[in-house]
């Protein structure tokens, strides 16, 4: 009798280790073992050690023609929620709040957010609330400040405060433009 071979059990799977996923896995392992290894017991005195053996690293290539592109994740880029510009904050002078729950859910705050356009490529971003009893703070253009229309606490563009009887800072983010987008993340 002749028994045909079940072929499922010889077709690979993506869950099976084959010996190359499996050599380079470990030979990856090895060498970032190797890498910490030497950066830990490495002295201050030869910071250059440490970077060429980086770069070493990254510069590898697979084994057997194979050959996996080394990507950087883009220097500086937002890690944060976005939001779309309003006409009013794509002028400087302009400022626009951010009520989104997802976007300050995000930023791990439940209150409103006010962005305020301070020229072509900067705009800021803080919680609304004045620190002292919660009244919403208004942007002044002719001053550049918060200003608190309750008892008059003052606050800089990165939410300092300049003048009381507020005593801490609002909560400020990094935002940055991306075309009429500003994207958010915590500092």
């Amino acid at each position: 009798m002749n028994i045909q071979p079940n072929q499922l059990t010889h077709q690979k799977t993506n869950d099976e280790m084959t010996r190359r996923r499996f050599l380079k896995k470990s030979s990856t392992l090895a060498a970032g073992t190797c890498v910490v290894t030497i950066i830990g017991c490495s002295s201050e005195d030869d910071p250059g050690l440490i970077q060429s053996l980086l770069k070493e690293q990254t510069s590898t290539k697979e084994p057997i023609g194979e050959e996996t592109p080394v990507t950087d994740p883009v220097a500086g880029a937002p890690k944060g929620p976005s939001v779309k510009m309003s006409n009013q904050l794509k002028k400087v002078g302009g400022n626009q709040k951010v009520t989104d729950k997802a976007v300050l859910k995000a930023l791990g705050v439940k209150e409103t957010i006010l962005l305020v356009r301070a020229d072509e490529n900067t705009v800021y971003a803080n919680t609304i609330n004045c620190t002292h009893q919660g009244e919403p703070v208004k942007y002044d253009e002719d001053q550049r400040l918060l200003i608190c229309p309750l008892h008059g606490s003052r606050f800089k563009l990165t939410g300092e405060v300049t003048k009381g009887p507020a005593n801490r800072p609002l909560v400020h983010f990094k935002a940055t433009i991306d075309g009429d987008m500003v994207a958010l993340e915590n500092l």
